[in-house]
């Protein structure tokens, strides 16, 4: 008789533990999982100079109409060079256009992206984490976005690109590394969009 109960002890323990691994899962743990299927790669990216505003175009080239006009009533012989421009001191000095294209500028740049998944249930999209670094390695800035990449089955690819608009600080040699953060902690899944679109 003990030995019965004894048996049927065991079986009703490993019953709720084969419901408990068989039950639906929370959510927010099975996108953390789901996430964790996928690979993202770098290709390339491309930066994108920002278009001039209209008006600063105009200035330009009202500015130049001047100096011709000026250089004109001046004779030959007063010609005013093209790359030499009045300083904040009065005097003048030359533009180093190499210079001006080294320095930290705003800009746009096209992250160009192959997306792999290898597990069995795919979601909508995912959102990366973008990092900038210098030419050495020392971060300048981190970005995150999310990628609708739609359905996916095991062992698909796409490719996807990703635009980081007016990154202020982007220099000459900056690069630029993307992945997917195996866990995100709790608190910081509201800034992850498929946590919100699996529901509570």
């Amino acid at each position: 008789m003990i030995r019965h109960r004894h048996v049927q002890l065991c079986l009703l323990v490993s019953f709720l533990f084969l419901a408990a691994a068989c039950g639906p899962s929370d959510p927010a743990t099975v996108v953390n999982d789901t996430r964790a299927e996928y690979k993202v790669q770098l290709n390339t990216f491309i930066v994108q100079e920002p278009e001039p505003e209209p008006e600063l175009v105009l200035e330009v080239v009202e500015m130049e109409e001047a100096e011709g006009a000026a250089a004109a009533r001046a004779g030959e012989g007063a010609m005013v060079a093209p790359e030499m421009v009045e300083s904040e001191e009065g005097g003048e000095g030359e533009i180093d256009e190499e210079t001006m294209d080294e320095g930290p500028r705003s800009t746009d740049v096209l992250l160009d992206l192959y997306v792999l998944f290898n597990g069995k249930e795919s979601l909508e999209g995912i959102t990366v984490d973008i990092s900038m670094a210098d030419p050495f390695e020392k971060e300048k800035g981190t970005f995150r976005r999310y990628l609708e990449t739609g359905k996916m089955a095991r062992g698909e690819g796409r490719q996807l690109s990703v635009v980081l608009e007016d990154i202020e600080n982007f220099e000459t040699g900056d690069v630029f590394s993307v992945f997917v953060r195996a866990y995100v902690p709790t608190e910081e899944r509201g800034e992850y969009r498929e946590f919100a679109e699996a529901g509570p």
